[in-house]
């Protein structure tokens, strides 16, 4: 979550957990309770606004290109509002046992509605460590083209998304650091971006 409804949503959590106490009754609904599902409700109505603006942002871009186009299918058209990462991004042992580790990037790109979308485009996966007092150490830059990142579209028990796979070979790439992927769309030339940490690989984990 970024701008400015951060700061409420965190002066919000903060009074919750005043308001908490472990003496009340545990079926009986509390201030903290109210505020808490303000508090979830603030996010969702964020991100559905932040998808729609992305959205509206890529459909006026596509304006020009577009001319002729009946209006109604011009609104109906879905184009791409955010991407995140989500479950199972992160360090692993490589599968054959070699040395190094596999870095695996799972993205959901989405609409302005929330809904999953199929897209075009290239996406950049960067993975940079930070050490305190040293300059930021880029150890991984992998740029997927348009058709890998057709080839790379998963579906399962676990929803669809895209799986993205680099595999490494420098130990401190396998330390871990702060991942960041960055989608140009090919439809709007825009492009959408998500980061998070990723934690160093388990030295005893196994294939």
């Amino acid at each position: 979550m970024r701008g400015i409804g951060i700061p409420l949503i965190c002066w919000v959590l903060a009074a919750a957990s005043l308001l908490s106490s472990c003496k009340g009754k545990a079926l009986t609904p509390s201030p903290a309770d109210d505020l808490r599902r303000q508090v979830v409700e603030l996010q969702r109505q964020q991100e559905e606004q932040q998808g729609q603006i992305r959205e509206l942002t890529a459909k006026l871009a596509q304006k020009s290109a577009a001319a002729g186009v009946d209006p109604v299918v011009e609104a109906a058209r879905p184009l791409l509002g955010s991407i995140s990462l989500t479950t199972g991004t992160g360090l692993e042992a490589q599968p054959d046992g070699t040395p190094g580790c596999l870095l695996r990037v799972v993205v959901v790109t989405q609409d302005g509605r929330g809904r999953f979308l199929q897209v075009v485009g290239e996406l950049t996966v960067s993975l940079i460590r930070l050490v305190e007092g040293c300059e930021p150490e880029v150890t991984v830059c992998r740029t997927f083209g348009p058709l890998e990142v057709r080839e790379a579209w998963r579906s399962s028990f676990m929803g669809t998304h895209y799986t993205f796979e680099v595999p490494l070979e420098s130990s401190a790439a396998c330390r871990g650091g702060f991942l960041r992927v960055v989608f140009r769309d090919a439809l709007s030339g825009e492009s959408f971006s998500a980061e998070e940490s990723v934690e160093e690989m388990d030295p005893e984990a196994s294939p």
